[in-house]
């Protein structure tokens, strides 16, 4: 399917959407944190797309994150996309842990090196 084809899918779909919601599309830029003009430019399909607007596009309709990306991709919205590797999740938690960990180690010491110059008396 040719990219102008999937774009004016995605603005029927938007469309349809936005109806569903019984929202304007002043709302939907609103919402979307993005101004009307760029709105109307991703429903005529003229120009790239930005991630955070898509992203923005995705939260103003209430569509899982990625939606307008996998539209425009030619994807199937709901189908998870192809990845080659799976990622861990459990060694993400431990690094996220440690990252924490190490914040908070660095804010003590901060704090603790704040309080030694404060004068005393």
């Amino acid at each position: 399917m040719e990219s102008t084809d999937r774009r004016r899918q995605l603005a029927e779909e938007m469309d349809r959407r936005r109806a569903e919601l019984r929202l304007t599309w002043d709302q939907v830029a609103q919402r979307a944190d993005i101004s009307i003009a760029t709105l109307r430019r991703v429903r005529n399909g003229s120009g790239p797309i930005s991630l955070d607007t898509m992203i923005g596009i995705d939260n103003a309709l209430q569509w899982n994150t990625g939606h307008v990306e996998a539209r425009i991709e030619g994807r199937d919205p709901s189908a998870p996309r192809e990845s080659s590797t799976t990622p861990d999740v459990g060694a993400t938690l431990e690094e996220l842990r440690r990252l924490r960990d190490e914040l908070n180690a660095t804010i003590a010491g901060l704090e603790k090196r704040e309080h030694q110059r404060r004068p005393t008396g």
